[in-house]
């Protein structure tokens, strides 16, 4: 049975009531700490989870495939454009530099105007504009273009890279976010990412169009903005449902 004492205020405007439930702690959902009342936030179902993982890797996907996308370009354009070896550094400076400071820009960015509004916009940007700077690399077939069109895919993966982890971050729970986000992120490099460099060839061989490998940039991208209109509307259930 609960007991409840008063005791005066420093201004001595009435009374202060300490109140101690024998109902406190046990499945009310409501805190003893400093008599406050909060409602215990609820754990993500496990089906929830799995799903949350899904959608996740469909959100890395267009990251992975872009950055490699990167690596394949100084092969193709070695073997197919007839450009110098020499090319394999060229373009990984272009693509590194890039990267480097492109992707915190992008994360700064991404802080001011939302993750997942800057998300969208960038993969959006991924899938509109893959295929024709890589039609310019090829209908070029010069240093400067290959150069340039790596410089401008670059800026492309930067974007997304940029708004990608705090994305995913809010994607889960804090109880299992950790682990959610490197389920994700592993499951996008080994199915998408890990497979990427086959299905440039496969895509190269079966089409038979030089310019058939962008084909699968602007698949992933699409996945991925599916995954991100995914996120946003499990971002509303989170805030009604009070997840985080």
């Amino acid at each position: 049975m609960g007991m409840a004492y008063s005791l005066p205020d420093r201004r001595g405007h009435g009374a202060r009531s300490l109140f101690h439930s024998s109902e406190c702690g046990r499945d009310t959902g409501i805190s003893c700490s400093g008599g406050a009342t909060a409602a215990k936030a609820a754990p993500t179902p496990k089906h929830n989870f799995l799903l949350r993982c899904a959608v996740g890797a469909g959100a890395v996907l267009a990251c992975n495939v872009t950055i490699y996308f990167l690596v394949y370009i100084p092969s193709f354009a070695h073997s197919v454009l007839g450009a110098a070896p020499t090319i394999a550094y060229s373009t990984a400076l272009v693509s590194g530099a890039t990267l480097f400071v492109a992707a915190p820009l992008a994360g700064m960015i991404a802080d001011r105007i939302g993750a997942l509004r800057h998300g969208l916009i960038a993969a959006a940007l991924l899938i509109v504009s893959a295929y024709p700077i890589f039609a310019a690399m090829v209908s070029g077939r010069n240093e400067i273009s290959i150069l340039l069109g790596q410089f401008a895919l670059s800026i492309g993966a930067a974007l997304y890279v940029g708004a990608l982890p705090a994305i995913l971050a809010g994607l889960f729970d804090t109880r299992n976010r950790s682990l959610g986000v490197a389920i994700s992120y592993n499951v996008a490099v080994m199915t998408g990412g890990g497979f990427a460099q086959m299905i440039f060839v496969l895509l190269l061989e079966w089409s038979g169009s030089v310019v058939s490998p962008s084909y699968y940039v602007v698949f992933a991208g699409v996945v991925s903005l599916c995954a991100l209109l995914i996120c946003a509307q499990m971002a509303k259930v989170d805030r009604s449902q009070n997840y985080r």
